[in-house]
């Protein structure tokens, strides 16, 4: 996200040196169903890019974190199953 920030014409000004981000899949995650995140309706993502949603919304650390016996979460630890993601082909498996 840092980057896309940083590529736009009139980018934000980042101090890299000061920086100091240490992403992790194991990390707890936030529960996207909550505070204002109540508003959207599950399901709607596999609908976006004409069907394609949950085709393109594949990054490495979310394989990694389906790969784990319990996901840290805030609402409590248990496997990492997005509805989002049930039915991407490279998840299956899981």
């Amino acid at each position: 996200m840092i980057k896309e920030a940083m590529a736009v014409e009139h980018p934000l000004i980042v101090d890299m040196s000061k920086l100091k981000l240490k992403p992790s899949y194991e990390d707890i995650q936030h529960d996207e169903r909550t505070g204002w995140g109540r508003a959207c309706t599950e399901g709607t993502r596999e609908g976006v890019r004409d069907g394609n949603g949950p085709d393109i919304l594949h990054e490495e650390f979310v394989r990694n974190r389906f790969g784990l016996t319990k996901a840290r979460c805030v609402t409590g630890d248990r496997p990492y199953r997005p509805k989002a993601l049930a039915k991407h082909r490279d998840y299956l498996s899981f």
